[in-house]
């Protein structure tokens, strides 16, 4: 009798130390398995983030969106450019994003346009701004001007810098950018330049008030004016002219 009792704790004792092992090998696997997939889904999660870190160097970078027209109840797409600059140095460069500077993505070039819309306070859609996330492209505000915008910065400049409106800068009207739409980027580039040569004459006591009186009809921007003006005095009150670079073009050029 007494040795079937002991078989009987033996027993019970044989079942705590199976029934024991069976959880810590339940816990060890589970906590396995959830590293292994947690870990992979947070790889995967920080390769469809872009990385927005700022850089400590002072580096800025604007994004800026064209459109034909701001009043229009459905502005269309017509470039999107990536502005960089510092503060302290007298150089901008212009890195081109639409249409695909190359010709290499027409697929792209669509997904852009048919995602592309202006919410109610004339700011970008989160779907067009996550299509520009995903190509790994961060900025610390964005820029939304029409085409009336562009010709009457372009007349202001031509303006302040005395020189001849008649000597066919693009555009000279409006509709410049509408008669070929969107503009390929020879003619965004040759826009761009011209710009930045008769903006290159202006100082930081000229009034900009016709500039200013653009917005937010035909000029939208996330970023407060006062900054974008101390940004634009800054970038002008060097010694040297204003320079801005266009990477892309110097790239094509044999």
């Amino acid at each position: 009798m007494q040795r079937f009792e002991n078989w009987e704790k033996i027993k019970q004792r044989i079942y705590w130390f199976i029934f024991g092992t069976s959880i810590v090998t339940s816990i060890i696997v589970i906590g396995l398995v959830s590293f292994l997939f947690f870990g992979v889904f947070s790889r995967a999660s920080q390769q469809l983030i872009p990385p927005l870190s700022v850089p400590t160097n002072g580096q800025k970078n604007v994004l800026v969106i064209g459109v034909d027209d701001l009043e229009s109840e459905t502005p269309r797409l017509a470039a999107i450019w990536l502005l960089i600059y510092f503060p302290d140095k007298p150089n901008i460069t212009f890195a081109p994003i639409f249409p695909d500077p190359l010709g290499r993505s027409i697929s792209a070039n669509s997904i852009l346009v048919e995602n592309f819309a202006l919410n109610e306070d004339g700011s970008p859609n989160d779907d067009f701004l996550k299509q520009l996330h995903q190509k790994q492209l961060w900025w610390h505000g964005y820029v939304v001007i029409d085409a009336y915008a562009v010709s009457e910065a372009d007349d202001f400049f031509i303006q302040v810098s005395e020189k001849d409106k008649n000597l066919g800068h693009y555009p000279s009207n409006r509709m410049s950018w509408v008669d070929e739409f969107p503009p390929g980027i020879a003619e965004q580039t040759d826009l761009l330049n011209n710009l930045c040569r008769e903006a290159a004459t202006l100082t930081v006591e000229t009034d900009i008030n016709r500039i200013l009186n653009l917005v937010p009809t035909h000029f939208y921007t996330d970023m407060k004016i006062i900054s974008i003006i101390q940004d634009w005095r800054n970038l002008i009150s060097h010694d040297s002219h204003l320079l801005c670079e266009f990477p892309i073009q110097i790239a094509s050029n044999p």
